[in-house]
């Protein structure tokens, strides 16, 4: 008899959007410069393009005030303080509400401590100040995913894609979104909408690749794809190439053990779930590696 089917997905290790300010706003009364942002695993992006006028009158007094509380901002979320972070552009805010990066940057902050929905609110205020923002719908589309808000996921996804369709992220993003929601479709019977959601899933999966060949993250994503579609062999073969690109990927050796076990390779089934649960050691993934450990005591001979 078959294993039973078992794939960690791990919400926050999929947190494809990771953007930092690597740049402090200059001291000066005109805080429309540019934002670098940093993506994680990809050369980062263009700068953030400015603000568009907004109707809010904010003195000069009241904009310097808040481009000092913001570059604080920004040292405390590079240096990890991210409570720090969320304090410091909040005052920014409450001086100057027009800005959409620091709206951005308090969103990536609530994001990175597990506050998606004040991430994907302020996400959503960052785009309304700014909706040239593609890495804000971006980021957006994220939480709305992880907050299995799937209709809104979609929706900022390809507000991101309409702007930028060079960013993998995006792709991977919405090939997420349209995964997930095949597994319910199936769940509900509906296999024909799961057939049409999984082939739009791994189409985006594609895109991300094409963007970016050695985005390990996007053939894992496109492996899991094709595990939900019994497709065990093409899993293998994505498993692999995300390995190549990234050698310490406990998910992949995990999953790819699944794959072999399915395709009756209880060998390299072995070898793959030892190999996980000694990479999950060693980053102190110690749920994981317990289930590793499991699963090995349930296939050894």
């Amino acid at each position: 008899m078959k294993l039973r089917y078992w794939v960690i997905l791990g919400s926050t290790f999929f947190f494809t959007q990771t953007p930092l300010a690597a740049e402090i706003k200059g001291q000066s009364t005109l805080p429309q410069l540019p934002l670098a942002i940093a993506q994680n695993e990809s050369e980062p992006v263009e700068p953030a393009t400015e603000k568009n006028p907004s109707t809010t009158e904010v003195s000069d007094t009241a904009r310097l005030e808040a481009i000092q509380f913001y570059n604080d901002g920004v040292d405390k979320l590079t240096s990890g303080d991210f409570n720090g972070a969320i304090a410091a552009f909040t005052a920014s805010l409450e001086l100057d509400p027009t800005d959409a990066d620091a709206f951005y940057n308090r969103g990536y902050s609530h994001h990175v401590l597990g506050d998606f929905q004040a991430a994907f609110d302020d996400y959503g205020q960052a785009t309304e100040l700014n909706p040239e923002f593609a890495d804000a719908y971006g980021n957006r589309c994220y939480a709305a995913y992880l907050l299995k808000n799937y209709d809104a996921a979609l929706e900022n996804c390809e507000a991101a894609i309409a702007l930028t369709q060079a960013n993998p992220d995006f792709f991977i993003n919405r090939g997420n979104t349209y995964d997930d929601l095949a597994v319910i479709a199936s769940e509900n019977g509906n296999t024909t909408l799961a057939s049409q959601h999984h082939e739009q899933a791994i189409a985006d999966y594609d895109t991300a690749i094409s963007l970016q060949p050695d985005h390990a993250k996007a053939y894992y994503n496109r492996a899991l794809a094709y595990n939900r579609i019994s497709d065990h062999q093409a899993a293998v073969r994505d498993y692999n190439a995300s390995i190549e690109r990234r050698s310490d990927f406990a998910e992949a050796y995990f999953n790819r053990g699944i794959s072999h076990y399915q395709l009756d390779n209880t060998e390299q089934a072995i070898a793959d779930l030892t190999k996980a649960a000694e990479i999950f050691g060693q980053q102190n993934q110690i749920e994981n590696q317990a289930q590793a450990l499991e699963l090995l005591d349930t296939i050894q001979p």
